[in-house]
């Protein structure tokens, strides 16, 4: 069963580094979903509003974006965050 489980850990590990190599946007939460992969900072936020990555989140811009819609980031308790273009 140990065994089993270290090659799970391993598998999710070379999945994550294969997803996050070719992605934009990285993102390591300690609640939820614990990664996740995006192309935009938009569709991560999103992804964050809407409950799927939850706890202490780690947002890593890996390669340029291009942020055609303007992104919210709501914060509990503390208003909103708002992502700007330039």
């Amino acid at each position: 069963m140990k065994k089993l489980f270290s090659l799970c850990a391993l598998l999710s590990c070379l999945l994550f580094m294969t997803t996050s190599a070719t992605s934009q946007v990285v993102l390591t939460a300690t609640g939820g979903a614990l990664a996740g992969s995006y192309t935009t900072v938009k569709q991560a936020f999103d992804s964050i509003n809407s409950g799927y990555h939850q706890g202490a989140i780690t947002i890593s811009i890996t390669l340029s974006t291009t942020e055609t819609a303007s992104c919210v980031l709501n914060s509990s308790g503390a208003g909103t965050y708002h992502c700007h273009r330039e």
